[in-house]
């Protein structure tokens, strides 16, 4: 039977059932029809303009943020994939001059938040307003909806970031729930003299209507926790995803893992503190996702290692009663020798082969969860990116004696990892989707892939299969080198996956951009692209 994404009626909670088979690699068509709709061109003022993210939107119009110098311009996006509209956003109130903190949809309704840090008060503010989706104009009062006082002193850094960038050093964190009816405003409070971690959380309804707000401290030093993820539910209860480190903030001590992962809960409106630790027996657990069951209680997932290091050998699933914190599923399964060397070069295949023949174990590395989705038969699905960075220095002198040093910043995205967890715990299947993306200096702009759900039962992959080269070879007059492709890769219900090409840059002329583009409805997927002075929007519509 075809695994089937059942999209619940009273809330926008997409979740998952799937079959047990067998992982395939398959040279058939991508099974779902599907359209590309190109929008018109556009120039770009200057290299200083470009789209910053995209904000939401649904199978009519979508809505897209776009930085030029110093000024934040939104934009709409009709049906045709064409700018229809733009509206600078002012922030300027009097003599003061916000932050902008965030542009978000929620429902049919747009929000703009912004801060502003008060120098002579040491305390930071956080501001909405609504704004209109038709005419991008801003509606009603700039309201305050949240306030941090007596801020600690700030550091060089804290300042120099208030200077340029307009903000304290203390921001604020903003969070919708799943179904969108809940928003959680947070920020860290850093108070002068105090060793324990301090929080401001505050929950509103999708009218911005207040629910609840509270100061908490943490029962950790704010030297030894790090906050890894926020979460609010449809009911408006928090949570709290963190590292605890044992005595300094380091990955590592005495080359062992030194912290461990907490979850924290507040629910009754916040009054309610509860600490759910999340460890397996012997393992070290690399990476954590969460997310709330619709019976409340929390299901986490994510990878380990047994080699104390920060390498992959296998996955884990626990869900968590939330009433007593126990764990009442709890599995974990190491990946086989054949799934760590898929997509291996066959030296690195050799290599892993000899160490296997040395009795040591071989283990994935470098890979960040990027996706976890729990589904309504207790299984779930992860998601995850192999992503590698690393610094090369070069020193030389020139004929007068001269030092100069250069830095060149290397960026290598990887990889795809799909996951099929049974609502035992056990691995129905698991695949990879090979990549390859290589650039330098660049911040991995064109890099990374779009993830898109399509029609409830299509897991979808978009990205670029070589977007340094391709890049290099639009700066070269006459390149007859190989340029990047487009690349669509379907993962099926029996973990097959298939794949196409979408387009050719060489044809097309632009590069797409997998960090600024994403979902909008369940049939479309809205794709930026850009290359030098120019840029477009393409919209994949599916059947």
């Amino acid at each position: 039977m075809p695994f089937k994404f059942i999209k619940m009626t009273s809330k926008n909670i997409l979740t998952l059932t799937f079959s047990l088979c067998f992982v395939l690699f398959s040279t058939a068509q991508i099974s779902t029809s599907h359209k590309i709709v190109r929008g018109d061109k556009y120039s770009m003022d200057s290299k200083k303009e470009t789209l910053t993210h995209l904000i939401g939107g649904n199978s009519e119009v979508a809505y897209v943020l776009k930085k030029s110098k110093n000024d934040r311009i939104l934009q709409k996006v009709n049906s045709e994939v064409s700018i229809i509209k733009e509206m600078e956003l002012d922030l300027s109130e009097g003599k003061v001059e916000k932050t902008l903190e965030d542009v978000f949809m929620i429902d049919d309704n747009i929000y703009l938040f912004s801060s502003f840090y008060n120098k002579k008060k040491s305390a930071n503010y956080l501001f909405y307003q609504k704004i209109n989706p038709s005419s991008l104009e801003l509606e009603g009062a700039v309201t305050k909806i949240a306030e941090v006082a007596n801020l600690a002193k700030m550091n060089a850094f804290a300042r120099l970031a208030q200077k340029y960038y307009g903000n304290s050093g203390s921001s604020f964190n903003i969070i919708t729930s799943k179904d969108s009816t809940k928003i959680l405003v947070h920020t860290n409070i850093t108070v002068s003299g105090e060793d324990q971690q301090k929080i401001l959380l505050t929950v509103f309804d999708t009218e911005m209507n207040e629910l609840w707000t509270q100061t908490k401290t943490l029962p950790y030093d704010k030297d030894l926790y790090s906050l890894e993820k926020l979460k609010v539910d449809e009911n408006g209860n928090a949570y709290a995803l963190g590292k605890v480190y044992k005595d300094k903030k380091n990955k590592k001590r005495s080359g062992v893992p030194n912290y461990k992962y907490e979850l924290l809960k507040f629910s009754d409106n916040g009054e309610k503190l509860s600490d759910y630790k999340i460890a397996l027996s012997t393992e070290f657990i690399t990476d954590v996702g969460f997310e709330i069951a619709n019976n409340g209680d929390i299901a986490c997932a994510g990878f380990y290692s047994t080699n104390k290091d920060f390498s992959i050998k296998g996955t884990w699933y626990m869900y968590i009663d939330a009433k007593t914190g126990e764990a009442t599923k709890l599995n974990k399964k190491k990946f086989d020798l054949d799934f760590i060397t898929s997509e291996m070069t066959e030296r690195e295949e050799k290599k892993a082969q000899k160490k296997i023949a040395k009795g040591k174990s071989t283990q994935l590395y470098d890979y960040d969860l990027d996706r976890f989705i729990i589904r309504d038969d207790g299984g779930a699905l992860l998601i995850a990116e192999q992503f590698h960075f690393w610094v090369t220095t070069t020193t030389s002198v020139d004929g007068n004696g001269n030092t100069r040093t250069n830095n060149t910043y290397h960026y290598n995205y990887k990889d795809i990892v799909v996951i099929n967890i049974n609502p035992d715990g056990s691995i129905a299947w698991n695949v990879k989707i090979p990549k390859e993306q290589y650039t330098r200096n660049d911040g991995g702009y064109q890099s990374s892939y779009v993830f898109g759900l399509i029609n409830s039962d299509k897991l979808i992959f978009v990205f670029n299969d070589d977007p340094g080269s391709a890049y290099r070879a639009t700066k070269r007059s006459n390149s007859n080198k190989e340029f990047n492709d487009l690349m669509m890769y379907e993962v099926q219900s029996d973990g097959s996956v298939v794949s196409e090409k979408l387009l050719s840059t060489k044809d097309f002329g632009m590069l797409t951009v997998p960090k600024l583009s994403g979902q909008l409805s369940a049939k479309n997927i809205l794709l930026y692209n850009e290359l030098k002075k120019e840029q477009q929007f393409l919209k994949l519509e599916f059947e």
